[in-house]
Order: C-alpha cells, then structure tokens, then sequence
C-alpha cells in the first residue's frame, strides 16, 4: 500500500482515518451515533432529518441517482441491495415487497426486508435483514447487511442503518442477528463493534480466496 501524499494512503487522511468528502453529496454532515434507552438514537436521527423509509415510486430519481454513485465509484454491485439490472424503480418496488412476504424466492433463499436512508431528498444508504438463517447463511452471509453510496461515507450512516436494522429486527422477534464481514474490512468491523457485536468466529471460505468473519448482534439496545 503506498502513500498518495505526505498524508494520505489510498486517499485517506492518516491523521483521521477519513477520505476527501467528495461527489453529489459531500455537502451532507457528519452524523453521530448515540446509544440511548433501548435503542440506538433513530427516532432523534429521524427528527434530524434522517429518514428510514420503505421504497416507493416519489424516490425513483433519487434511487436512480443513488445506483449511479456506485457506478461512479467502480463498484458494480451494492451489496446490501439485490436488484436485477436494469429495473425501473416501481418494479423495484414490486420486487422488494414480494421479498418481504417471501415470495417468488430461489431454492436457498429466504424473506427478506430492505429500508432506505434518505436525507435531503437523496438516498444516503441501505439495509436488508433476512427473516432467518439457512445453513448456507450461517456459514457466509448472515441475517443483516448494510451499504452507504460511496461519496456519502466516513460520517456515521453505516453506524446508522445498522441501528435501524437492529429496531427492525427486534419488531420482527428476533432477539438477535448473526453479521458477518470480510476480515479485511476495518470498517464494517468497527460499525459491528461499535453496535457491540459479539465475536464468534474468523476463517478462510474454502476456494473463495477470502475469508468471513461472524459476529453475533443482541437486536435490543
């Protein structure tokens, strides 16, 4: 890994661990997570003007623009998201809702439920917790996923979505959700400890040339 500048390596700042806000939304601030009563601090973010929503037709230019911000930034897929390409927003709408009742699924899929963060009109990130485990997702993948459209991370929204997907699952009955994450991701590592995930386990995925590593999430504050 080589430096960039004299104080950057792969564009990030050394001395706060942060990238050049940069793109569409770099106007958008910094939000900061609080752990209160029971829950995570939604409901104050939500009053801030940070929205969790279900999607609808009145986001499709700011879906539109959120897929982009991906295409923009080299990344071809949106991990949290599972859209077939090239679908028009209430089509994704469709899609999403028969995920939710558990319909039209695949042999080792399962139901699942995915929420969007909105501020400003635009469409920040993305959650998706899945109704339960199959052992396929025990092993990689787990219940819960998150992505932030790349010019809008490093200000919290990931610790965000997190939070929110955490409410959702306890609304489910869930009493606690399995995460994983690639090793090598320092940052998706943090947002699961700062939500005080409890470490099971690290190993090599047989012929994936990566690893995983699992936590366990309690969905109660």
């Amino acid at each position: 890994m080589e430096p960039t500048s004299a104080g950057s390596v792969n564009g990030v700042d050394l001395e706060t661990g942060l990238r050049p806000k940069r793109g569409e939304l770099a106007h958008l601030p910094q939000v900061e997570y609080i752990e209160t009563m029971g829950h995570s601090g939604i409901a104050a973010a939500e009053e801030a003007g940070h929205r969790i929503v279900v999607l609808d037709s009145d986001l499709a230019a700011a879906l539109a623009s959120f897929r982009r911000g991906f295409e923009a930034a080299g990344e071809a897929q949106i991990p949290a998201l599972s859209l077939p390409a090239g679908i028009s927003c209430a089509e994704a709408v469709e899609h999403l809702a028969r995920r939710s009742r558990g319909e039209g699924l695949g042999p080792d899929e399962v139901p699942s439920t995915t929420r969007f963060l909105v501020m400003d009109g635009a469409v920040v990130g993305v959650y998706t917790v899945r109704h339960r485990l199959t052992p396929r997702l025990r092993e990689c993948g787990g219940q819960v996923g998150y992505s932030v459209r790349p010019d809008a991370r490093d200000r919290g929204y990931a610790t965000l979505l997190l939070g929110a997907a955490r409410r959702f699952a306890a609304g489910l009955g869930l009493d606690r959700l399995l995460i994983t994450c690639d090793p090598r991701n320092i940052a998706s590592r943090r947002v699961i400890e700062k939500h005080a995930g409890e470490f099971l386990d690290e190993y090599d995925l047989e012929g994936m040339g990566r690893g995983v590593r699992r936590y366990w999430l309690n969905t109660e504050g």
